[in-house]
């Protein structure tokens, strides 16, 4: 039988793993790289759609936050495999981001 309480972990579990320091690309982990990319484009939200593995606005998707992006998929199916659901049991997963004003800070 399926653990529905288990399934709230899955959040904190995808966050944790993009932004964790096992996610280090040339110069920066996912957070330097999304923070930088926020501040050069004057952004203050984006999101992520795990599925698809794609950013909003779509001046973010850039090659490391994809790459990084594109596993995150798996600790979803892991997840859902791990407390006996089908892998296709969530069919929509985002992130959402706030930056600061970037003209106030």
């Amino acid at each position: 039988m399926p653990k529905w309480k288990r399934l709230k972990g899955i959040p904190h579990n995808m966050t944790r793993s993009f932004f964790g320091t096992e996610r280090f690309y040339s110069c920066g982990y996912m957070g330097d790289w999304l923070l930088h990319a926020a501040r050069k484009l004057g952004l203050t939200k984006a999101s992520l759609n795990v599925l698809s593995a794609s950013f909003e606005p779509t001046e973010l998707n850039i090659y490391p936050l994809t790459f990084n992006a594109d596993s995150l998929k798996e600790v979803i199916h892991k997840e859902l495999i791990a407390n006996g659901f089908e892998t296709d049991f969530i069919t929509e997963a985002r992130i959402n981001f706030q930056f600061l004003n970037p003209n106030i800070y």
